[in-house]
């Protein structure tokens, strides 16, 4: 705010403070092979730990990630690239435990995992789940894409890997997923 000297203040209000976008793993150059494999296959169960460790194999991190109950990721890394450029990026990773269609309810004991998955100083956001996601993740995961950005300042990526494309990744990459 600013005041004028004839008692008037002039208050600026920002019309987009944010800037987010949506990507698939067809947008990251990382996961480029899965291009080549068509939509539509078969949702399969896939442990937690072997999805993980096959995502690592391909972006290539040989650091080593421990679950427990309060992280923010399952995954952090510098080695994903987007654009052509290497970006921050952090994941979270849904096993075969859960069954059906995952809602936000379903994420850590608390149901704060995405919460959680945001406080990470990352750039780019990926939820990885081997069968259906409900769709309120996805308007979560936007929620928090803006509230990110809008903190931040940085634009921010975010994304869901349902069992389509969990399928997609494996078929592309065999030998990381073994």
């Amino acid at each position: 705010p600013r005041a004028s000297s004839n008692g008037n203040v002039t208050i600026i209000v920002p019309t987009k403070s944010f800037v987010v976008k949506c990507v698939t793993i067809d947008d990251v150059d990382s996961f480029s092979k899965a291009k080549r494999v068509p939509q539509g296959q078969a949702m399969k169960p896939i442990a937690e730990n072997k999805f993980k460790q096959g995502v690592q194999r391909i972006i290539g991190e040989k650091g080593k990630f421990t679950d427990w109950g309060g992280e923010k990721n399952d995954l952090f890394s510098t080695k994903v690239k987007l654009n052509g450029k290497r970006i921050t990026s952090a994941f979270a990773f849904k096993g075969k435990g859960k069954k059906g269609v995952l809602k936000p309810k379903d994420f850590g004991k608390n149901g704060d995992q995405i919460q959680r998955l945001f406080q990470s100083d990352a750039e780019l956001f990926m939820l990885q789940y081997w069968n259906r996601l409900d769709q309120a993740v996805y308007e979560q995961m936007h929620s928090f894409a803006i509230a990110k950005s809008a903190m931040t300042g940085d634009k921010i990526y975010f994304g869901i890997i349902d069992g389509d494309d969990t399928q997609r990744l494996k078929i592309a990459y065999p030998r990381h997923f073994k």
